[in-house]
């Protein structure tokens, strides 16, 4: 494109393909290091800059929504599996209370009507017997279904826990994808930036090759 003069004959050549836009000096003239000599049309480089920057941006804000949406499940999902885990133990608790009452009363009735087959306890008293035993005993198979219920309540908030997991997985597919598009852009940028071709050093312009 241009040739520098000063001890050495320096070559000064595009790192990229393109079209000269501007050409800014001209034979004869002076240049320090780092000064302006031509700029090429950026074309597609230009466009690939744009798509790939904005390819990061959609990135980066997909990492935030995943991450919003990971803490929030994360803490939706502990929440479940503790309450759930707590309701189990209150309906264990109330199972066992419930199944010593039962065996009890059972106890209760037997006793009675042992002493029914001698006429030694009133009929009524062994009417409220038989019914408080049987209150007692779907009190108690109540109470064991609710803890089979609870069980499946634990395993359903624990497979919530799951899913938090595997949006773990997604979050770091979307950083991955997130990096990849960064370093993309940042490739991107620095063949932009060749499109401006620039003095390597302090001299004069010999023979200029390029035309606009």
């Amino acid at each position: 494109l241009t040739g520098i003069v000063t001890t050495n004959d320096v070559i000064v050549s595009p790192q990229v393909a393109g079209q000269v836009s501007r050409l800014l000096v001209t034979e004869g003239d002076s240049v320090t290091a780092g000064q302006l000599l031509a700029v090429l049309a950026p074309g597609e480089l230009a466009a690939d800059q744009r798509f790939y920057a904005r390819t990061a941006q959609a990135a980066a804000s997909q990492v935030l929504a995943s991450q919003s949406e990971l803490r929030f499940q994360q803490t939706q999902a502990a929440e479940q599996v503790r309450q759930a885990q707590a309701n189990l133990a209150s309906a264990i608790a109330q199972a066992a209370e419930d199944s010593a009452s039962m065996i009890n009363t059972k106890r209760v009735l037997d006793r009675y009507e042992a002493m029914a087959g001698t006429g030694g306890i009133a009929p009524q008293q062994l009417d409220s017997a038989r019914t408080a035993s049987s209150v007692i005993t779907s009190r108690f198979e109540a109470s064991s279904q609710q803890v089979r219920a609870q069980h499946a309540a634990v395993a359903l908030a624990q497979a919530a826990q799951d899913q938090v997991a595997m949006m773990r997985s997604s979050l770091q597919a979307a950083r991955d994808q997130q990096r990849a598009a960064a370093a993309q852009t940042r490739k991107a940028d620095v063949r932009l930036a060749y499109t401006e071709i620039r003095a390597p050093m302090a001299g004069v312009i010999d023979v200029r090759a390029a035309r606009v």
